[in-house]
């Protein structure tokens, strides 16, 4: 069987979907089985065949949404690969995968690109300040997620094929390893940037704007010092400055 661009594309647009069937016996089996399933057909013709490998993709399986297309790509290359496949070893590796994908896709994804996305976002809507922001920032939000996403998705499925069973001798390599010291960096810089942005786009008085920085240095301070990760830390802190500024609002401390 060969796994050319156009079946990669295909199978990571399945692979959007691995927990729509998501339930508490096998977690995204299901979903794994989904997004496999027009594969093997042309991995196995004989039907009693198939209904082997229908019935090993629908196992136990949990793994980050965004990295469950290296399981995908590993599992379909034994699949194609080997002639036998030894159930009683099958599952486990199948489950060996999930606490690695899981974790590292939780680093990554949700503490790392999704706050920097936020981050940026909320940038270009405070210094747009019209009707038409709201839309923009949703686009922006869409592209900048998104993009890198789609090429994360790819590039799994790419290294899965490849790879097979040392699939997850693909988390070796150095970008994983780097991805969330350079998140922090960014994510710290972005912030700097969103923070000056919001005194200046602030039409309160400068002695409630001091607030907001002091209070928001101090929200900042306490939340690291409480080991929350950076990026959580700076949404935290962000988050105060529209929440701050609406309070201000409601209690009459500054002009709009």
């Amino acid at each position: 069987m060969r796994f050319h661009f156009g079946d990669r594309l295909r199978l990571a647009w399945r692979s959007l979907f691995v927990q729509i069937f998501w339930n508490y016996r096998a977690m995204q089996g299901e979903g794994f089985l989904f997004a496999l399933l027009p594969f093997l057909r042309r991995v196995e013709s004989d039907p009693e065949k198939q209904e082997n490998l229908i019935r090993l993709s629908s196992g136990f399986m949990n793994a980050h949404p965004c990295l469950a297309p290296l399981a995908l790509g590993a599992m379909l290359r034994r699949m194609a690969g080997e002639q036998e496949l030894d159930e009683h070893e099958w599952q486990p590796w199948r489950e060996g995968l999930c606490g690695p994908l899981g974790t590292l896709g939780d680093t990554l994804i949700w503490d790392g690109l999704k706050p920097l996305v936020f981050v940026l976002a909320t940038i270009v809507l405070l210094l747009l300040g019209t009707a038409q922001s709201l839309l923009l920032f949703s686009f922006v939000v869409l592209l900048l997620y998104n993009m890198p996403v789609w090429g994360l998705r790819l590039w799994e499925l790419k290294e899965g094929w490849n790879r097979g069973r040392e699939v997850l001798q693909a988390l070796d390599k150095s970008f994983f390893k780097q991805a969330r010291t350079w998140s922090d960096r960014i994510g710290a810089v972005l912030f700097g940037v969103l923070l000056g942005t919001s005194f200046a786009e602030s039409t309160l008085f400068a002695p409630v704007a001091m607030g907001q920085f002091v209070f928001g240095c101090l929200l900042l301070w306490g939340c690291m010092a409480a080991r929350w990760p950076l990026i959580s830390s700076l949404v935290v802190a962000v988050g105060f400055v529209p929440f701050s500024a609406w309070l201000a609002q409601l209690f009459h401390l500054g002009g709009w």
